[in-house]
């Protein structure tokens, strides 16, 4: 009798050779099969946007940003956690034009910052 998870590895690896060397092209879809693929992207595009909102709203920024500043550097200086706060406080100001919230901010919009 084969053990349970080896099955079950086994199906894994027949889907996935499958999905591999069997799948369609977008090409080869009719019309319904598109939309019903359009639709899934749409969702899994919503899942990924709603759990990074819930990511984000399960970290306390003010408690972070605290710790950060407190540990600022090698040598504890006051002129390096002086400058890490200037730092994030005009962060934080050129996110409120952006109207969010830093933890949202994204590669693209830092970049503009520079």
């Amino acid at each position: 009798m084969m053990d349970t998870a080896l099955v079950q590895a086994q199906a894994v690896k027949a889907m996935a050779d499958r999905i591999a060397h069997e799948a369609p092209s977008l090409m080869d879809l009719s019309s319904e099969q598109l939309e019903q693929i359009a639709r899934l992207v749409i969702t899994q595009k919503l899942t990924k946007e709603l759990s990074s909102a819930a990511h984000i709203a399960g970290i306390d920024y003010t408690t972070e940003r605290s710790l950060f500043i407190e540990t600022a550097g090698k040598t504890n200086s006051k002129h390096t956690r002086r400058g890490y706060t200037e730092a994030l406080t005009r962060l934080e100001q050129f996110t409120d034009t952006l109207h969010i919230a830093v933890l949202e901010l994204s590669p693209a919009q830092a970049a503009t910052l520079c």
